[in-house]
């Protein structure tokens, strides 16, 4: 999982969900 950690933790989620979906 590469999750870049965001200063917003719900642009972090949303984009380790979105990138899973994805990348699925």
């Amino acid at each position: 999982m590469e999750c870049v950690a965001v200063k917003n933790v719900w642009r972090y989620y949303v984009n380790c969900f979105l990138k899973q979906i994805f990348l699925l």
